[in-house]
């Protein structure tokens, strides 16, 4: 269970912020995801493919589109 908190803590810390860092710091205290590059690889898709969604990330997904 605590486990499971920190992720829903983190995350919702996550969506406030709007920085990619946090996505991960989150993802990475998932129990389902495995491994840094699997948090890395699904925060960029997971964040790209919503962006309309996510006003807070307009800063994070301009250089994610830069870098990509």
């Amino acid at each position: 269970i605590h486990t499971i908190k920190g992720f829903e803590i983190a995350a919702s810390n996550a969506a406030l912020s709007g920085e990619f860092n946090d996505v991960l710091l989150a993802l990475n205290l998932s129990p389902l995801v495995h491994s840094d590059r699997d948090a890395e690889l699904l925060a960029r898709e997971m964040i790209l493919a919503h962006e309309k969604w996510l006003p807070n990330f307009a800063d994070c997904i301009a250089e994610l589109k830069k870098a990509h």
